[in-house]
């Protein structure tokens, strides 16, 4: 290459900006990849707190291809695996809700205190009849069964 400084520099300097466009455009995808990634952990955990790409790390050292498609993979895996946890906790919700109303047209039907009976078989299920979120877990499943099925007993 011959010719001065300046016009090896004049040819080498759009090389080197397309290149640091390139790089800055490759750290952007892995920091959207990552915020996701990191936002999904967070809601899997019970985390509520809100995920910015100011609280995520992107390793500048390795930009590669292969790594990017490792996190793309990832990412996609914990998509599915936080839809079948949701599809869980819908049909959980449904049984719940099921329980409640049958226990509500029992407590209806013999005059008795259906919000004492419901904070009787757990204290979440109240604060879910003020709007609030509830706890799910097979023993309060149990119990509002077992509670469904002796005010149907009472009944008779």
């Amino acid at each position: 290459m011959k010719g001065t400084l300046k016009k090896k520099l004049a040819i080498i300097d759009p090389v080197l900006k397309d290149i640091q466009t390139k790089k800055h455009e490759r750290i952007q995808e892995f920091l959207n990849i990552e915020t996701q990634i990191t936002t999904i952990c967070a809601e899997i955990a019970g985390n509520d707190k809100v995920i910015s790409p100011t609280d995520v790390q992107v390793n500048e050292q390795d930009l590669t291809a292969k790594r990017l498609a490792e996190l793309k993979s990832h990412l996609q895996e914990l998509k599915s695996y936080l839809q079948e946890l949701k599809s869980e906790t819908n049909l959980l919700l449904q049984r719940v809700n099921s329980y409640i109303s049958a226990i509500y047209e029992l407590t209806i039907f013999m005059s008795l205190d259906f919000k004492k009976i419901i904070a009787n078989i757990n204290p979440s299920l109240a604060n879910h009849l003020n709007g609030q979120s509830k706890s799910i877990c097979n023993e309060i499943l149990a119990n509002l069964k077992s509670e469904v099925n002796s005010l149907k007993q009472l009944k008779q």
